[in-house]
């Protein structure tokens, strides 16, 4: 797995318009391979290991929003679980669609369910926002109400995203699985 930059030194190019986010999305993806530990684990496909054959896939994907909202590539939406940044298993999602999937460490408790004194909260997070869901006589309980509220999110935003065909399809077959 190693980084081909055969574009070095080039800052505009007629065959990639989206040069500058192509660049900074395939180096970020190198660079958290390299130096971020829960990506230890995690590959590059020889496709993706080289500039001009990642922004040949990129051109095609990006989608290009305001600043803000930029879309970051992903690597297991489509492909649950996976482990590599391929063109098979990459697509570009809105901000919002990725935090949803962000993985954390296994905690104490259940997703979504934290302990409140003698009884357990369900959260979530939106818009990098903690929400209380309730609170629940038993972990299961407020876990439960978690997958509840995360398949009607996932479902919102597959809808909101339908035209977005892959991206949508990817979010219903996430929210049919809980």
């Amino acid at each position: 797995m190693e980084r081909v930059n055969n574009l070095k030194n080039v800052r505009k190019h007629n065959d990639y318009p989206n040069l500058k986010a192509g660049r900074k999305a395939f180096n970020n993806m190198f660079d958290r391979t390299l130096y971020n530990p829960d990506y230890a684990d995690v590959t590059i496909s020889d496709e993706f290991s080289n500039l001009t054959s990642f922004l040949d896939w990129h051109e095609k994907n990006y989608h290009e929003v305001e600043e803000s909202k930029k879309w970051q590539l992903d690597k297991d939406i489509l492909t649950p679980g996976s482990r590599e940044y391929s063109p098979q298993n990459c697509m570009y999602v809105p901000p919002e669609v990725n935090q949803l999937f962000k993985s954390t460490k296994q905690g104490k408790y259940m997703k979504g369910v934290e302990a409140s004194g003698k009884c357990f909260r369900a959260y979530c997070s939106v818009d990098g926002k903690k929400i209380g869901l309730g609170s629940y006589s038993t972990e299961l309980e407020a876990h439960e109400v978690y997958l509840k509220w995360r398949k009607s999110r996932l479902i919102e935003l597959a809808e909101k995203y339908k035209e977005y065909e892959k991206l949508s399809a990817a979010l219903l077959e996430h929210a049919n699985k809980i």
